[in-house]
């Protein structure tokens, strides 16, 4: 593949791991599809394509074709990290958007990298090395995730292009997309909207285990008031039980999540970076952790003390799940104070405009 000419102008975008198109890289392309830049998008997909805007130019995972393509592109962009088999170019430039700050322990501080063999230590080296630019949100991720990860290449400080559209979540544009989720969600009119996204459990992925609300408890209490979306981890699995069907809705056919959080009144969560995406909306967030003690010293590990950064109540039992959300208002009073602070720490680079930023920087010569 390496005698194949470098097209300059061919940029291959893949988000999470090609399942849609979703997250910062899709920011990044729709900001160039704005300015018109000479540039060949071609996107990695997996699977469904349904996400994909008409003619948008893709390719197969994995295929021969995504061999080809990514060998011959000046660019890559990407949210988690392309495939290792595939080698990149000294031509090709990468740009690593990442997929969210970090709560929970990240590369070398995860026990199954830390305790590994020298070999697979290494390999995981190696993919972090071929990153030439990694968008940074914070200067907390640069105390976690870069350091965790070993990274020492150029950091791109403009926030998360994913998050523009939050930040600006009062555009006509932005308005109108959380509309349209509604209406494809079928959500009643008057009936506020509960995301559920909790996140996976290491060594229990598929299981279920994550999801860990009482969900038939919570509709007899607020079903009348709330639809509950559900949006588990993609590498957890999930149904709607059929008696639950008039209040619980399956987030899972929205590959992206930015729908889903502009759609809703509020999040509930555990130890999901989700957190620090949404408070760029100024909604109330809730986390629902009653297996904190387990999670933050026998499985993955946790960089901060939830209770001590937390940017709303921590719950552990049912009740005091529907007390939170009978009296939201109360929540937010309650908590204005831990919310900002929260937004300061995990946000202070979110403007709205960190997809220009980025291009400005990778695309236009700043990090050449």
């Amino acid at each position: 593949m390496w005698r194949l000419p470098i097209d300059d102008h061919l940029v291959v975008f893949e988000a999470l791991e090609g399942r849609g198109y979703a997250d910062s890289p899709r920011a990044v392309h729709e900001e160039l599809l704005r300015r018109g830049l000479p540039l060949r998008a071609v996107w990695s997909c997996t699977g469904d394509r349904s996400s994909y805007p008409p003619g948008t130019e893709l390719v197969e995972r994995g295929s021969w074709e995504y061999a080809r393509t990514i060998a011959r592109a000046r660019y890559w962009v990407d949210s988690h990290g392309f495939p290792r088999p595939y080698a990149k170019r000294p031509g090709t430039r990468y740009l690593q958007t990442w997929h969210g700050q970090a709560l929970k322990h990240m590369g070398f501080d995860v026990p199954e990298l830390r305790l590994a063999t020298p070999e697979r230590r290494a390999a995981h080296q190696e993919m972090i090395a071929r990153w030439d630019a990694l968008i940074c949100p914070s200067e907390e991720f640069e105390r976690t995730f870069v350091r965790a990860n070993r990274y020492t290449g150029e950091l791109l400080r403009t926030g998360l292009p994913r998050n523009d559209v939050l930040v600006r979540w009062n555009d006509p544009e932005q308005r109108d997309r959380a509309a349209a989720t509604r209406e494809r969600l079928q959500i009643p009119d008057g009936r506020k909207v509960l995301l559920y996204a909790p996140t996976f459990r290491d060594g229990e992925r598929g299981s279920g285990a994550s999801l860990r609300a009482d969900l038939p408890a919570l509709v007899r209490a607020a079903g009348e008031e709330w639809t509950i979306v559900v949006r588990p981890h993609y590498y957890e699995r999930f149904t709607v039980a059929r008696e639950l069907g008039h209040a619980v809705r399956d987030g899972r056919p929205f590959a992206d999540l930015n729908d889903l959080l502009l759609a809703s009144d509020a999040l509930l969560t555990d130890y999901s970076s989700v957190m620090f995406d949404y408070t760029n909306l100024g909604r109330p967030v809730l986390l629902y952790a009653d297996d904190y003690e387990e999670y933050r010293t026998a499985v993955r590990g946790t960089y901060y003390d939830l209770a001590e950064i937390a940017p709303g109540p921590v719950l552990t039992t049912t009740g005091e799940l529907v007390a939170a959300l009978r009296d939201l208002d109360a929540v937010r009073e309650e908590w204005a104070g831990p919310y900002a602070r929260f937004q300061a720490r995990f946000n202070p680079y979110e403007t709205g405009r960190s997809a220009k930023a980025v291009v400005d920087l990778f695309f236009e010569g700043g990090a050449r």
